[in-house]
Formats: structure tokens, sequence, C-alpha cells
């Protein structure tokens, strides 16, 4: 048996901590229903990078979870419909789990596009993460049932155990709040009206106001490369110490990271995941309707910060809450939504179905923790990391070098202008000459013939002649 995991990769980490979650839930659920390492083989593939061999020979494609459903400007919408394709024409079975949407402003056009997605005879199974009751319409007149469950990075606490074990630096008793920071261009991107200047002097003056609480602060980034660039620039700009931010490098770092903070302030969702994951408490700027979901789902719907909510003192007063809140903890009926539906899915697909009941919540908890996150994965991480930081010093780079190949076009147009502009102005100025030439040519002839008139009209007899008709001179 050949199953294939797709998800989206990236050097925001809490997407890597979805495919990582996800499939350590799939072992436990396929160890769950009797499956040994040898009855099957597990694969993954990147979303933006189908594989067709890879989808042809699987019987079962699972799509990890994630905001991939709708008109992201991320362009998913062109993979999901690459790999359904083959995966369609291939006779491989398709599971959405824990799908997630993304920017659903469709117009009617999109609709009819995105409800194609759920008419496939591949797709034999959807689970969603928030907003059931828009994917039951896009799902109409299908026979899929939409079944609500958690994100798979809720489970990080018990996939990455050992890193989830909470430290603090010796000797500190101060509460120590993360606070999460992102590039500017995240919020124009998603039509929210903010940008990096903004987001620097409320995150700087948040900081400020708790450091003067005795409340001890880190800045940190999800990993992004970008993310980190803006962090770096932020340090610099404000003189913030090195030991101040951190710069996550792989999704074990978002972690550790997350696991020594006493409250978080997110931006990015997945700083909220893992801050549940956890049961550390936390609040979220909202910039995309996928928060407010999970948010509500875990039942602090009020933690979930609209933009004109965004201020320094309001900050301060929901950190204090947070910070306040010692019955803050993780629902296992929440996080076993997702387990249920992965053994449910795998036991039909697969005509193996349990006679007992599928583990309990202690059970998988301490399945997961007796796994361990293969060192690969850490290695993948910082690779992927890198990859898009060069990518990302590339494009800067063909675009400076595209910029510098316009500046020198535009001066060589512009030299080409002025060297019409002066042939022109050489050719007006001999006009001119020639004009000038002519116009004192008429002048001296005029001033003669002024000076003849004067002479005709002293002479006696025009002087009578003027007088005897009433001329005046």
């Amino acid at each position: 048996m050949r199953i294939l995991i797709t998800a989206f990769f990236d050097d925001n980490f809490g997407d890597m901590l979805i495919r990582t979650c996800f499939t350590q839930l799939l072992r436990t659920a396929l160890e769950d229903l009797g499956f040994e390492g040898r009855d099957h083989i597990i694969d993954t593939m990147p979303l933006k990078e189908a594989d067709e061999k890879k989808i042809t020979d699987a019987d079962v494609l699972f799509f990890a979870g994630g905001g991939l459903f709708g008109l992201s400007y991320l362009n998913f919408s062109e993979s999901l419909k690459r790999i359904l394709d083959i995966a369609e024409a291939s006779g491989t079975a398709v599971v959405f789990s824990s799908l997630g949407a993304n920017n659903m402003d469709a117009g009617e056009e999109d609709t009819d596009e995105l409800r194609s997605f759920f008419e496939r005879n591949c797709i034999k199974a959807v689970s969603v993460r928030e907003n059931p009751d828009m994917f039951r319409r896009y799902a109409e007149g299908t026979d899929l049932d939409i079944i609500p469950v958690c994100d798979p990075a809720v489970w990080a606490g018990h996939v990455y155990h050992e890193s989830a074990k909470k430290y603090k630096s010796a000797g500190s008793v101060k509460p120590l709040v993360g606070i999460n920071f992102v590039r500017g261009g995240l919020f124009r991107a998603n039509d929210t009206d903010w940008n990096m200047e903004k987001e620097e002097e409320l995150l700087y003056g948040l900081a400020g106001r708790l450091e003067e609480q005795g409340i001890d602060c880190r800045f940190f980034t999800n990993g992004s490369a970008m993310d980190c660039a803006a962090m770096l620039q932020f340090a610099e700009d404000y003189s913030i110490p090195k030991d101040k931010y951190i710069l996550c490098d792989t999704a074990r770092d978002l972690v550790r990271t997350t696991a020594q903070f006493d409250a978080v302030v997110a931006t990015r969702m997945h700083s909220s995941i893992v801050s549940y994951a956890l049961d550390v408490p936390s609040l979220n700027m909202v910039w995309n309707p996928k928060i407010p979901f999970f948010y509500e789902n875990i039942a602090y719907p009020d933690r979930a910060l609209m933009p004109d909510d965004w201020s320094v003192d309001n900050l301060v007063k929901k950190v204090n809450d947070l910070l306040a809140d010692s019955d803050y903890s993780r629902d296992s009926e929440y996080m076993m939504s997702l387990y249920r539906f992965i053994a449910g899915t795998v036991g039909e697909l697969l005509d193996q179905a349990k006679e007992t009941d599928i583990y309990d919540y202690e059970t998988v908890c301490q399945k997961l923790s007796e796994m361990e996150v293969p060192a690969e994965e850490d290695i993948s991480d910082m690779r992927f990391k890198l990859l898009r930081a060069e990518t990302q010093y590339n494009k800067l780079k063909k675009s400076k070098a595209n910029q510098k190949a316009e500046l020198k076009e535009e001066i060589r147009s512009r030299n080409k202008e002025l060297k019409a502009l002066k042939k022109e102005n050489e050719k007006l100025a001999r006009k001119n000459e020639k004009l000038s030439e002519k116009y004192d040519k008429v002048r001296a002839e005029r001033n003669a013939l002024k000076r003849r008139l004067e002479r005709i009209d002293n002479k006696p007899i025009v002087r009578l002649y003027h007088k005897i008709r009433g001329i005046r001179r």
C-alpha cells in the first residue's frame, strides 16, 4: 500500500508543522488499525511540484491541510487542479484533511471553478479546519460529508515532545511574552490597511510598556526568510539587542521558542496554533478571516483582534489578561476530531475498519511521544529556508539589474532626445539669426523711409499744402 502526503512546503514553518504533525498522526492511525511498517510506504510531495509518477503509483493521496482552498495570491488553485487531474485519471483516491480557506472573494466564474474541485470522483473524504458551512455550500450536490476537525499543528506539543518541554533562563522570575513579527507586505497582500512602519511602532511600543511592568519580551518569527529580513531591519532601526529577538530556522525551533513563553502576541496564525499546542495563551492580530475561525474553535473569540483594536493600550491589557489565565489548556475533544477522521477514513479506504474502539486521547499522546521526528526534517527545513533566501536574493539582484538596465536605457533615450533637441536648437538658432538679419535690414529701410518722409514734410510747399488742407502733422 502506497500513501502519498502532499502539503505546501514553505519557510513559514507553520506549513511544515502541518505536514509533520499530520504524518505522525497518520503513522499512529496505521498502527492503531493493525498495519505494520512493511505493509505500507509513506511518501511526501510538495504541493507546487506535482509528481505524476508519485500520484499515479499511490493508492491514497492525502492533502495534509492548510489554507489551500480559494483565490489566494499564493496561487494554490492551479496546483490543486493539476494534482486532482492526475489522480482522477489514474484512479488514485484523494482525501482532503484539515482543509482551510484563503481569500474567498470569488466571482461567479471563480465560484464554479471552486465547486468543480469537489465534483471529482477521486475525492473520497473531506475534513475542514474552519468555516464548514461555506465548504458545504461548495460541495452541495455531491455525496461528500464535510467534517470539522482541528489543524494538525495543534498536536505539535506531542509530536515535538522533547522540544516542547518548557524552559526559562536560570533564576528568572519575570513572565516572558513572545511577540510575533512578520514582513509588512503580508498585510497588503491580504487587503489589510497596515504596513511595516505601523507594525514596528506598535510592537516596539507594546514591548516597552510591558517591560515597564516587569514583563520580559522576545520578538520572534515563524521562520520565513522575508520575515527574518524584516525583523533584522526592525532590530537595526530600533536598536534592539540580539538577545531580544529570535529567528527560527526549523519547525522544531518554532516549537522550542514558543514553549518558553508565558503568553504570545501572534500575527501569523500558526504562532497561535503552536501556542495552543503548548498550553500557552495567545491573542492574534486579524489580517485574514481564517484567524477568527481558529479562535472560535478553541472558544476564545475575543482573542482575535480586528485592526480597530490594534493599539498599545489594548494589547497591554489583553496580554495581562493572558498572563492571568491560569486555566488555559487544550481541548482533547477538539484535538481528537482530526485523529478520528484520519483513522476512520484510512480504515474505510483500506477496508480495515477496527472492530474495537480506536485509540483514545491519552494513547494517541503516548504513541506520538514515543515517535521521533527525524533530524532530516530539520535539515530539510533549513535547506528550504536557505533556498528561499537565495531565491529572494537572486530575485532582488535580478530586479536591481533590471532597474539598472532600465535606467541605462532611459539615460540613452534621454541623451538621444537631448541630441535631437540640441540639433533642433541649432537649427532654430540659425533661423533666428537669419530673421534677426532680415529684421535689422527692414528696420534700417524703415528708418531711411522715415527720415526721407521727415525731409519731405519739412519742405515749404508741403507745409503750405498741409495748411490749406487743414492737415495736422
